[in-house]
């Protein structure tokens, strides 16, 4: 349906692509998908984006550009989603950054809470994992 949408949208009509033996089924055009993504790339520089996303609306197609970082960041479907939440960190300040890529119902990420300084945890985390009193005093005793 891409191809189709190309097609349409192309000088020619598309006829060129449609009758190049190269690109006349799957496997043909898949051997010579070098060739048909120059060719495809062609179609889509000759309109900007905006001409593009009212032609492909009119398709049954799941697409979506590539978007820059900076596009990303201001994408108002990645605030719907909060790909980028905003986290306050006790020295930095203010900024956003990465949600966690995957989102589970029972176990919330939010992504929002700033990582500890270095070495903030390390007696929580010694003592969780079994670690004697004693021999947590004396690794923070030799780690100075």
């Amino acid at each position: 349906m891409l191809c189709e949408a190309a097609r349409r949208s192309s000088s020619d009509g598309g006829t060129a692509l449609e009758r190049d033996e190269r690109f006349k089924g799957p496997v043909e055009r898949y051997r010579n998908s070098a060739e048909l993504i120059r060719m495809l790339d062609e179609v889509f520089l000759s309109k900007p984006l905006a001409a593009w996303t009212e032609t492909l609306a009119k398709h049954r197609l799941i697409w979506a550009p590539v978007l820059t970082l900076a596009e990303a960041v201001d994408d108002p479907q990645a605030d719907v989603f909060g790909s980028f939440p905003t986290v306050e960190h006790p020295t930095h300040g203010r900024f956003r950054t990465v949600a966690p890529p995957l989102q589970m119902s029972d176990h919330p990420l939010d992504g929002t809470a700033p990582a500890p300084a270095l070495s903030a945890d390390t007696e929580a985390v010694l003592r969780e994992i079994g670690v004697s009193e004693e021999d947590i005093a004396l690794l923070l005793a030799a780690s100075k």
